[in-house]
């Protein structure tokens, strides 16, 4: 979970065939619930975090490069102005799709992704420092997330504390971003936007992996297996359903399904990698979740727009 889905144009929803955008939606979440448990398996074999985005993310920007290229050349066209904005969101996605890549090193999926859905909550208080009103009810709204990051974490006992930093970190960063947002887009199509922050997040992570001594490390064929499906169903596919289904229901209903992604992630976690979560942090988590939700639809209500649903920035 990545942050350049946020990126995009204002679109309402069509009245016709509504049942269509939801499906779209849905089969998008269904897509996307899959890319923490295909990481978080790649990786608890060997495999580096900063070789593992930076070939998933070169996939996906040549096969959306080579889409529009074939589909729609007009929309590769950007000016100097529009790439700087999406270079400086690029920064934000890269940052918050880094943290949540090395926290999975560290932490279970189900648990990472349930900590990622405090992020609504999180934007409430930049919106704070921003001069928006706090309300009682949001004070209510985020000590129910905190209670349920207790709760989840196992009461303070149990928790990963580097893991939960960098879960914080994606989730400050990723906030920020939606709180940012409307000064950093520039006024271009929602694919070539896309396009650009896609391809400086490449830029970004290539650069982190040659920082870092740009140790290669021949990935097995389940890690080529992996980069393939992270960059075509993760990105790729995930985006183009996405994009279409907000095209017929709208931006703030989509943002309502964001449980969806995480429910199904949950499940996948439990089947495929034999994690196990607790009744108290499914407590926890059912906390975080509402707590999210209430703010989602209060944040529907002020000046800024919470255009697509959180997903984990990966």
């Amino acid at each position: 979970m990545t942050a350049d889905e946020v990126i995009g144009a204002q679109v309402a929803a069509p009245a016709a065939r509504p049942w269509a955008g939801w499906t779209l939606v849905l089969l998008a979440s269904v897509v996307l619930s899959t890319s923490p448990v295909v990481a978080r398996g790649v990786m608890r074999s060997g495999m580096d975090p900063a070789l593992l985005l930076m070939l998933r993310f070169w996939l996906a920007t040549a096969l959306l490069g080579a889409l529009l290229a074939l589909r729609a050349p007009a929309l590769l066209r950007i000016d100097r102005y529009g790439l700087e904005k999406c270079m400086k969101a690029g920064l934000l996605a890269g940052l918050d799709t880094l943290a949540f890549f090395y926290a999975l090193q560290r932490l279970d999926a189900s648990l990472a992704v349930m900590l990622s859905s405090f992020y609504p909550l999180l934007v409430l208080l930049w919106l704070r420092l921003r001069g928006e009103r706090f309300t009682l009810l949001d004070a209510i709204r985020l000590a129910m997330g905190i209670v349920g990051v207790f709760f989840l974490t196992g009461l303070g006992q149990t928790a990963e504390w580097i893991g939960m930093a960098l879960i914080g970190f994606s989730m400050l960063t990723y906030s920020l971003f939606i709180v940012v947002l409307p000064t950093l887009q520039p006024a271009i199509d929602t694919t070539t936007s896309a396009f650009y922050v896609i391809s400086s997040q490449t830029v970004y992570f290539t650069l982190f992996w040659l920082v870092q001594g740009a140790h290669w490390q021949p990935p097995t064929t389940a890690g080529w297996l992996a980069v393939v499906w992270l960059a075509v169903f993760g990105v790729v596919l995930h985006r183009l359903l996405l994009f279409a289904g907000i095209a017929r229901i709208g931006s703030a209903e989509t943002a309502l399904l964001a449980p969806v992604d995480i429910l199904l992630t949950i499940i996948w976690s439990i089947l495929f990698l034999g994690e196990r979560v607790l009744a108290l942090q499914w407590l926890g988590g059912s906390l975080i979740l509402l707590s999210a939700m209430l703010a989602l639809l209060r944040l529907s209500h002020t000046s800024l727009r919470v255009r697509r649903k959180r997903a984990p920035m990966i």
